[in-house]
């Protein structure tokens, strides 16, 4: 490291640059917690700040200080002191790189880490709030799951109410659970040439027009935002019908606004117990753009897939609404559902839904969607089919989530998929009747 110093002899002052001498103080410092299942010599999570932790009756669980670079961390804390002089740096240690068991009883324990440098100087100690629960089963944290809806707005006009139906059922369970948050809508989420063709006023030159998508377009233009708004207000929707999607991106700026958000909430997420969850009720581009661009920030695919999973609700979707190489980037984060449209009435929408029970711009729009009503839009087909959104219905379960957070392939002909039959009519009708 280079140091400038001042002299001041009988003449003016001088700068001298001495090469290869360091006065700097340890920088070392710990970015974050890792807790780990000993039962599996698993990582968990990653933590920070605080966490909460549900245990069975036999727990087996440990804790790690991540801190690059440090030549030793003490912990102190959850009834006595402890140093660690070689990675992992394990609050109850480790032999060769397997983690000891840590059994506490259910409370609050405030761990402290304070890391070294080669130097012996400490760097900045980082405390962690652990509380601990009586659970059941393996040990699982409680997790808070932000959830981002997508749709392609392909040709197919079921996305005009996907859009609808799924949006009140992850509202419902927002309303319900502390631990579900809805966050945002992204539109226009299918490959680049199909997206051309959604522009309203046609396509750019040398992409084929597609009347049905422009119709679906405008209605989420004119029907869907003003719905959604009034029901949340605020609500945040990242229309990429005119983005071009950015695989390798270094900067936010170089994204579309739905990758860019995914983005952005993901690395948040990291080091907390927030879980991000996208709802591919159409492509993953937006998820594949945010996932190469926290590579790039030096993020890990353990990190990344700690605290962020694609939900995805057909293999058509896959194939025919993602470009090939946002499916290769995306495969190992989906959580892939059976096939919504193919069983008779499943997502099969009511005919009508209730002011009072959502609100008169939602209820205008559904009747629009459905054609009670004419929608003032050319070439708009009407539809009972909300099967898209049933892949909004398993992302906003925490349940679910929990369950299946690690039952991560790629959908594909011949895959095992999980089987959710939860979307239907029924549910759908008690929420908006």
């Amino acid at each position: 490291m280079t140091q400038l110093f001042s002299c001041a002899p009988l003449r003016a002052a001088v700068s001298l640059a001495l090469a290869g001498l360091s006065f700097a103080a340890s920088a070392q410092s710990i970015t974050h917690f890792t807790l780990i299942n000993t039962d599996t010599q698993q990582d968990m999570a990653t933590v920070s700040g605080s966490a909460t932790v549900q245990l069975p009756a036999t727990p087996h669980i440990n804790l790690r200080a991540n801190a690059p670079g440090a030549s030793k961390v003490v912990f102190s804390g959850a009834g006595g002191t402890r140093s660690e002089n070689s990675a992992p740096f394990a609050f109850k240690g480790d032999a060769a790189g397997v983690y000891a068991t840590w059994a506490p009883a259910p409370g609050t324990y405030t761990i402290v880490a304070t890391p070294y440098g080669s130097d012996g100087r400490a760097g900045p100690s980082k405390a962690l709030s652990l509380t601990v629960q009586q659970g059941a089963g393996r040990p699982s944290l409680e997790y808070q799951y932000e959830v981002i809806l997508g749709h392609d707005g392909y040709a197919d006009p079921d996305d005009n109410l996907a859009s609808l139906a799924g949006f009140m059922v992850a509202h419902d369970a927002d309303n319900k659970s502390p631990r579900v948050k809805l966050d945002s809508m992204v539109y226009g989420d299918t490959q680049n040439d199909k997206k051309a063709g959604l522009q309203p006023g046609g396509p750019p030159s040398g992409h084929g027009q597609d009347p049905q998508g422009e119709a679906n377009y405008r209605f989420f233009l004119t029907y869907t935002q003003p719905a959604l708004r009034s029901i949340v207000a605020g609500f945040s929707f990242f229309d990429v019908v005119g983005e071009v999607y950015n695989f390798n991106a270094k900067t936010l700026a170089g994204m579309t606004r739905g990758g860019a958000r995914l983005a952005q909430r993901v690395q948040n997420a990291i080091g907390s117990t927030t879980r991000v969850v996208y709802s591919a009720g159409g492509g993953t581009n937006a998820a594949a753009e945010a996932i190469a661009y926290l590579r790039n920030q030096g993020y890990s695919d353990p990190q990344i897939l700690n605290h962020f999973a694609i939900v995805q609700h057909s293999v058509w979707n896959w194939e025919k609404a993602t470009e090939p190489m946002a499916r290769e980037i995306t495969g190992k984060f989906v959580i892939s559902l059976s096939d919504q449209n193919v069983d008779a009435g499943q997502g099969s929408a009511p005919r009508t839904v209730k002011s009072a029970k959502t609100s008169d711009a939602f209820a205008k729009a559904w009747a629009a969607a459905t054609g009670a009503n004419a929608s003032g839009i050319a070439n708009l087909a009407p539809t009972s089919d909300a099967s898209d959104g049933g892949s909004h219905s398993f992302a906003s379960n925490p349940g679910l989530l929990d369950a299946h957070w690690r039952e991560r392939q790629a959908p594909g002909v011949g895959q095992p998929k999980l089987s959710y039959r939860g979307f239907t009519t029924q549910v759908m009708n008690a929420l908006m009747n």
